[in-house]
C-alpha cells in the first residue's frame, strides 16, 4: 500500500496567432538515465516480463478490481472516481503480437516440432518484448514537443522510468477531515505519478493544504522544472526567482536545492480524457500546459524538500468558488508550506530579508491570474480540463 503520512505542523528541519510548434532546450533530457540519490529501479527481469502486452492487460484488470473494491474509501489510481484502469495498447503492440504469433506458428508447422503450449506462449512474449526494447533503443531520445498558442504553452514531456508496480510514498501537510467526501479534486495530479508506474492512494476522508510526493524518485522528476522554465519566453509572465533559477557552475545553489512552483494543466499526450494513453511501457507521456500570463516562482530549499508537491485546489474550484474556496486562505496555506521548505540562509544571501513579502506577493499574483483569465485565451477546456489543473512544485 502507498504510504500517506501527515505533516500537519511545519517541519523544523506567446505570441498571438495560430498555434506554433517548437522544441525546448534544457540542460538534460527528461529521459536521461543519470541516477539521483533517491532513484529506484525495478529489476530487469520484472520489467521485461511486466511490460509485455498480455501482462499489462492483466495488471490493468487487477488494478481495476482493486480500485472498485476500495472506491468507497479511496480515490482511484488516476485520482478520480473512475475505477477502470485500461492498458495502453499501441499499434506497435498489436503488430508485434501478431507478427510473433504468426512466426511461431509457421516455425512449428514447418519443423513439425511438438512444443508445450505454455513454453511456446512464453517464448513468443519474450521475442515480442525483445523487439519492442530494440525499437525503443533505435528510436533514441526525442526533444520535448512544444506547442504555443495565445496565452498557453503546451509541453509534451516524456518521463522515462525503470519501475514496475511501485507505490507512491505520500505525506499530507496540514491534514484535516474532509467536508466533501465524493470530491476528487485533491487527486488532480495523480496521473503524473501513476503514468510513471508509481501508484498513489488518496483517502477520501482526509483533506490537506499540500500533498508531498517523497518517492520513489526518478531522474526525470528533477528535469520537469527546468523544462517548464525553459518554455517561458521573455514575453510571458515574469519568473519570481528568490535565487538564480538556472543551473550553472557559478551558481551558489547546490543541485536539487531549488523548488519551482507553477500553475499547470495536465492531459494525456493525445486526447484529454483517455488517461491510459499516458501510461506507456517504461515511459509516461503527458502534456503540461502553462498559462503564460501566470508567473512561476523559484526558491532555494532545504535538502529534505520533497520530489514534488501539489495543492488540492483545482482551477475549476478556484474560478467557480466551489467547496468554500477562499483565495486568501489558499495563499496563506501555500505560503506556510513554502516557508517550511525554504532555506533562509540561501534566500537572504540572494535577495535579502524581505523575501517573505516578495513570496506572498508572487503567490497572490498567481492566484489572481487564475481568477481573472484573459479573454483572449478562449476556451481553456480545449487545452486541458480545469479539473486537472492546479499548483504544483518540482524540486530540481
Amino acid at each position: 500500500m502507498s504510504s500517506v503520512a501527515d505533516r500537519s505542523k511545519p517541519a523544523a528541519s506567446v505570441a498571438s496567432g495560430e498555434p506554433s510548434k517548437s522544441s525546448v532546450s534544457v540542460s538534460s533530457e527528461l529521459q536521461s538515465d543519470e541516477p539521483i540519490e533517491d532513484e529506484k529501479r525495478s529489476g530487469f527481469g520484472k520489467r521485461f516480463v511486466g511490460n509485455m502486452l498480455a501482462v499489462r492487460i492483466g495488471r490493468s484488470t487487477v488494478q481495476s478490481v482493486a480500485s472498485t473494491v476500495k472506491m468507497p474509501v479511496y480515490l482511484s489510481a488516476w485520482g478520480d472516481n473512475n475505477p477502470l484502469s485500461l492498458p495502453n495498447v499501441r499499434k506497435r503492440d498489436l503488430a508485434l503480437a501478431g507478427l510473433m504469433h504468426f512466426g511461431a506458428d509457421a516455425l512449428l508447422e514447418s519443423s513439425l516440432i511438438a512444443v508445450d503450449a505454455v513454453v511456446q506462449h512464453a517464448s513468443t512474449l519474450t521475442a515480442e518484448r525483445g523487439i519492442d526494447e530494440g525499437l525503443d533503443r533505435a528510436r533514441g531520445k526525442k526533444p520535448h514537443a512544444v506547442t504555443r498558442q495565445p496565452g498557453v504553452t503546451n509541453i509534451e514531456i516524456r518521463i522515462k522510468h525503470k519501475l514496475i508496480g511501485e507505490h507512491a510514498e505520500l505525506r499530507r501537510f496540514e491534514e484535516r477531515d474532509t467536508k466533501h467526501w465524493t470530491s476528487c479534486a485533491k487527486g488532480w495530479f495523480c496521473p503524473y505519478l501513476y503514468a510513471s508506474s508509481r501508484a498513489p492512494q488518496l483517502s477520501r476522508s482526509k483533506d490537506f493544504a499540500m500533498m508531498e510526493f517523497l518517492g520513489p524518485g526518478l531522474a526525470a522528476d528533477a528535469e520537469v522544472a527546468p523544462t517548464l522554465l525553459g518554455s517561458i519566453t521573455p514575453q510571458d509572465g515574469p519568473i519570481c526567482a528568490l535565487c538564480p533559477f538556472e543551473s550553472d557552475i557559478e551558481s551558489s545553489i547546490p543541485r536539487y536545492r531549488r523548488l519551482a512552483v507553477f500553475f499547470v494543466g495536465i492531459a494525456p499526450y493525445r486526447t484529454q480524457s483517455a488517461w491510459s494513453q499516458a501510461k506507456l511501457p517504461s515511459e509516461a507521456r503527458l502534456r503540461i500546459a502553462v498559462l503564460t500570463h501566470i508567473p512561476a516562482i523559484v526558491i532555494p530549499v532545504k535538502p529534505e524538500a520533497p520530489i514534488c508537491a501539489w495543492s488540492p485546489w483545482t482551477m475549476s474550484l478556484i474560478v467557480g468558488g466551489k467547496e468554500d474556496y477562499s483565495a486568501k486562505e489558499h495563499c496563506a496555506e501555500m505560503l506556510r508550506y513554502l516557508e517550511t521548505l525554504l532555506d533562509g540562509d540561501l534566500v537572504e544571501e540572494n535577495i535579502g530579508s524581505n523575501w517573505r513579502q516578495i513570496l506572498q506577493t508572487a503567490l497572490e499574483g498567481m492566484i489572481e491570474g487564475i481568477q481573472h483569465v484573459p479573454s483572449e485565451l478562449g476556451k481553456i477546456a480545449d487545452v486541458f480540463d480545469p479539473e486537472r489543473a492546479g499548483f504544483v512544485a518540482f524540486r530540481y
